[in-house]
């Protein structure tokens, strides 16, 4: 995988370390630093590279559910559906979209 998915998983790491300690919006910032940094991996990431680019697709998305940027991430989930991708990805996604459609609607 390439730099910007390594610099991901570094800030995620950050990220996780500052919702132990209870820094929620800061922890959200970096899980929203960390997405970006995942959208730019799969942009570099070939098609004909399904299974990298399912995994980039999970991660994203679950980086911006972290961030909560909810509808974001249901729109990127919809954007990958429509592509080629693994089943153990669709899976994934799939779950992370229920997961957000359970949260939205107890607002």
């Amino acid at each position: 995988m390439n730099n910007d998915h390594r610099k991901a998983q570094e800030l995620s790491s950050q990220a996780n370390l500052l919702m132990d300690n209870g820094k929620m919006p800061e922890a959200r910032k970096l899980f929203f630093q960390a997405a970006k940094l995942e959208e730019l991996a799969i942009q570099q990431t070939p098609d004909s590279q399904p299974r990298t680019k399912g995994i980039l697709a999970v991660s994203f998305v679950a980086m911006l559910f972290k961030a909560r940027r909810y509808n974001y991430a249901l729109t990127v989930i919809d954007v990958h559906l429509k592509q080629y991708l693994l089943p153990s990805a669709r899976k994934a996604l799939n779950d992370i979209r229920k997961s957000i459609r359970k949260l939205q609607k107890r607002k």
